[in-house]
């Protein structure tokens, strides 16, 4: 397994690139009045954080944050979601929980097969509509093997 953060959303993993969107992201969250870090997570059914430290798992970062915010429940979204420790090697509970929670929405809400989703464009173009139109349960199987799949093999599987 790779130890590289990289890709990683978590604090102190970005560069002068992001900087400009992270600044813009926070000041358009107080423009709007976007709900602290804390209060997603209760709407979320997840327990709140009672201190800095329990949100970061890092004295440094937890003091940083402390001095900024005075309260954890004063934590943004963003900085909250940024700083959050994980809850193994790879799953940051909030974004985690967050993330799964958009995708079932925009399943429910926006279905590929709707009219407006059903076409070409959606996927690319023709090619990728092509593939989506075309897939099949052993195809995805068998393409996402490392050593391919003999197709009789995976027949016994998907009946």
């Amino acid at each position: 397994m790779a130890d590289l953060s990289m890709g990683e959303v978590t604090s102190n993993n970005d560069g002068t690139p992001t900087e400009t969107l992270t600044k813009f992201l926070l000041e358009l969250s107080r423009e709007n009045a976007v709900q602290s870090f804390n209060n997603y997570r209760r709407h979320l059914g997840l327990t709140a954080y009672g201190s800095f430290y329990q949100l970061t798992g890092n004295r440094d970062t937890a003091k940083a944050l402390k001095l900024l915010y005075g309260s954890v429940e004063n934590v943004e979204l963003m900085a909250g979601m940024l700083a959050e420790r994980k809850d193994d090697v790879y799953s940051v509970p909030t974004f985690t929980v967050v993330t799964k929670s958009f995708i079932i929405n925009s399943i429910l809400t926006n279905p590929l097969n709707s009219e407006t989703s059903w076409k070409p464009e959606t996927f690319g173009g023709d090619v990728g509509f092509y593939l989506v139109e075309s897939a099949n349960i052993k195809n995805f199987v068998c393409n996402n093997l490392v050593d391919k799949c003999c197709e009789s093999s995976v027949d016994v599987f998907i009946k």
